[in-house]
């Protein structure tokens, strides 16, 4: 029990911290805990820790972050401003974003700029369409819609049967229809892509 209540403590203490000094982030992965399990801890004495702070409602976990429940990501003045920015500058690019370091206006070397953009994925405001390639999920709704529209049903499809759909350059289009296939709009097999016959509820 003394092992455990030090432990818990310190796992606290380690939250706590980690939101005071990353207020972007989600919570403190799990993985960085273990670390601070003391030496000749039972393996599971994290796992069991968060079991019973989550049940006596002191911690919580979400998506492998540990978070106190009453947490809430907290944007400064400065942050707001820069977030109110990247969203509009991609809402602005549709379906042919720059890649980050490249957004206009200076936002891509903002040193904040990277936790604005997670923050903003994890509220479903833009989506990754690779590492350094972010779109706005409007435009993306938009293309499925169209995708399904026009496209709805048929097999066989090659990369050039969409471009009446999406009228990107391939550079866009490739990672858009990889997208696609991840959430259910299209389907690639050995002869090329199908297309849903109906919008996958994500896009609705």
């Amino acid at each position: 029990p003394e092992l455990a209540a030090r432990a818990l403590a310190d796992v606290e203490a380690a939250v706590d911290a980690f939101h005071r000094d990353e207020p972007l982030r989600p919570g403190l992965p799990v993985e960085r805990l273990r670390a601070l399990v003391p030496p000749g801890a039972p393996a599971r004495l994290v796992d069991a820790l968060l079991e019973g702070a989550r049940a006596a409602g002191r911690l919580d976990v979400r998506e492998g972050a540990v978070h106190r429940p009453d947490f809430a990501p907290r944007l400064s003045e400065r942050q707001r401003a820069l977030r109110e920015r990247i969203v509009e500058a991609l809402a602005a690019a549709g379906l042919q974003p720059p890649p980050v370091a490249d957004l206009p206006n200076g936002l891509g070397t903002e040193p904040d700029t990277w936790p604005v953009l997670k923050l903003l994925e994890r509220e479903g405001v833009v989506v990754p369409l690779a590492d350094d390639l972010y779109a706005h999920r409007d435009a993306l709704a938009g293309a499925a819609r169209a995708v399904v529209e026009a496209l709805g049903g048929r097999e066989g499809l090659g990369p050039t049967d969409f471009r009446e759909a999406l009228p990107v350059s391939r550079r866009h289009l490739m990672p858009i229809l990889a997208l696609f296939d991840r959430t259910g709009v299209t389907l690639r097999d050995g002869e090329g892509r199908s297309v849903a016959d109906a919008l996958p509820p994500e896009w609705r």
